[in-house]
């Protein structure tokens, strides 16, 4: 089951650019009781001119004792120093880095990684309302909560990814990629309209925009409120229940249907269970458990001992502040 759901994270999360309506909304209703002016990027405090881009990721960790042992919030720190600070693959486009967590996550991990430059977002757990989730491993329990980064459009465009990415170069330019920013029209096929859904992001039409994305997204209203009413059929096996957000994902903007996800070239910008190879040949992310002992047979070492590397590079840059802060 690991590798069924990481397989397909490929093809929706990091090789694929989901089909979006563009539309203007002035849509607040996630809490932000975490976030306030001064606690925002210095980029967001006053809107700058052109698109708001932002990268995210999503930790769901119900740690016990020490939150900073917790190898998920470990991952996300990692991937903030390698999109914020670290001079190799930061953005250099002071592109924010959003944390989206469920209300159990503690008060110190937000603490934790506001400190260290991530903006932290707490929404409310995204369940279905006729059905209990039976999700393939326990782990995945609150993956439907994802969804709700469509809540967010304050910002243009999301490029989503999970905390276990190892960065190898600066994620910037994906922005400007071509099937990131092709606007196209939504498909009218009446077959692939099922009646008992609601309604899409708007009446489909030969006019209608859409915007894509790497799991570049465009957040929309009316979109997320399409997923919370597909959502409910998946008891129903109208998508793979099992699979979570991502078979909901799958049907969605699967190929034959009417806003069909578009891929960017494979290998270009992240890798999944990746070798070496794809290092040598440019991927931009390689994802993967880098730390998990149970990969040890068949991740290459020399992946492990880059991720090993950025971890201690992480570690060392915050130890460096602190005892600037200290006077060492």
């Amino acid at each position: 089951m690991v590798r069924g759901r990481r397989a397909n994270f490929i093809i929706i999360g990091t090789l694929a650019i989901i089909s979006l309506l563009i539309l203007s909304y002035n849509y607040d209703s996630l809490p932000r009781t975490k976030l306030s002016l001064d606690s925002l990027p210095s980029s967001l405090r006053s809107k700058p001119k052109g698109p708001q881009y932002a990268y995210a990721t999503f930790l769901s960790s119900r740690p016990e004792g020490n939150i900073t042992e917790d190898s998920y919030v470990l991952a996300t720190r990692v991937l903030a120093y390698q999109l914020l600070h670290h001079p190799v693959t930061k953005t250099t486009k002071n592109i924010p880095f959003l944390v989206i967590v469920p209300p159990h996550v503690p008060e110190s991990i937000h603490e934790l990684l506001t400190k260290e430059g991530a903006t932290v977002i707490q929404v409310q757990n995204l369940v279905p309302a006729t059905w209990e989730p039976s999700p393939g491993m326990a782990r995945w329990i609150d993956q439907f909560t994802k969804l709700r980064l469509f809540e967010l459009t304050e910002y243009d465009r999301i490029l989503y990814m999970d905390n276990d990415m190892l960065i190898t170069r600066s994620l910037d330019p994906i922005w400007d990629e071509e099937e990131v920013t092709l606007e196209r029209v939504t498909k009218n096929s009446t077959e692939h309209i099922q009646p008992d859904e609601g309604e899409r992001p708007a009446k489909i039409s030969q006019h209608s925009r859409l915007n894509g994305g790497f799991f570049i997204f465009r957040p929309d209203e009316a979109l997320f409120n399409y997923y919370k009413s597909v959502l409910e059929f998946g008891q129903a096996g109208r998508f793979d229940a099992g699979m979570m957000e991502m078979g909901l994902l799958n049907y969605a903007h699967r190929f034959e249907g009417n806003m069909p996800w578009v891929p960017l070239e494979p290998g270009k910008w992240s890798s999944n269970w990746p070798s070496y190879r794809d290092f040598e040949r440019g991927a931009a992310s390689l994802h993967d458990k880098f730390w998990d002992p149970a990969n040890i047979n068949w991740i290459d070492r020399r992946l492990v001992e880059m991720w090993w590397r950025v971890q201690g590079q992480m570690e060392g840059f915050w130890q460096a502040k602190d005892n600037s802060i200290l006077g060492f």
